[in-house]
């Protein structure tokens, strides 16, 4: 609480509340998360191979479908990758990571 004291008056003003914390920083991923990430989509890339070359039905050629849902897949690894450097190199700029600590 403020006093404001003028020609024998006083008024008493409240202090404003205290300022929130700011948000937190949003998550940067860790080298697990980027790891578990490339294995997932590698996993995926594999069990759909896995599952082709399984089929009765297939011919030697990959169907036009296996094909596009492969490519997405290699795409969203890539946009996967690219994510994780960028995040990793935003981190090492902004001192965040110890070069010495990782193995």
């Amino acid at each position: 609480t403020v006093v404001f004291r003028a020609s024998g008056a006083e008024a008493f003003v409240a202090a404003p509340p205290p300022l929130e914390p700011p948000p937190p920083c949003p998550a940067v991923s860790s080298l697990e998360d980027i790891a578990t990430a490339l294995s997932r989509h590698d996993a995926q890339y594999t069990a759909m191979l896995a599952a082709h070359a399984a089929s009765p039905a297939s011919s030697a050629e990959p169907s036009g479908e296996l094909l596009s849902r492969l490519e997405a897949l290699l795409v969203d690894c890539a946009a996967d990758e690219v994510e994780a450097r960028a995040e990793a190199r935003a981190e090492l700029a902004a001192g965040r990571w110890d070069l010495h600590a990782i193995e």
